[in-house]
């Protein structure tokens, strides 16, 4: 018999753990590299000053990948957009999806 579990949150977790791999290995160089030095197709001037460090920690300030609530670090804000963009950087980085790595 087979099932679907929705596992909600868990993906953060190892979300978390595969940008510290990364690190490890050398892929990304630090946690406050701009997102646009992994994801070049995104608009510069929404994404502008947005690190990883600011995706991991839900401070980015964006609302989608096409509009800026805050800038990035003055504010707190849970969605999954952050979330999105560090599974496309995983993405690149590894060519392959985030759930077969």
């Amino acid at each position: 018999m087979q099932s679907q579990f929705n596992v909600a949150s868990v993906r953060k977790t190892y979300l978390g753990l595969v940008v510290s791999l990364a690190i490890y290995e050398g892929k990304i160089h630090s946690l406050d590299d701009l997102v646009t030095i992994y994801l070049d197709e995104l608009d510069e001037d929404i994404v502008k000053g947005i690190t990883i460090r600011h995706l991991l920690t839900h401070t980015h300030g964006l609302q989608s990948q096409n509009h800026r609530l805050f800038p990035p670090g003055t504010d707190w804000r849970y969605n999954n957009t952050g979330v999105h963009m560090l599974i496309a950087i995983i993405r690149k980085l590894y060519d392959q999806s985030f759930q077969k790595y």
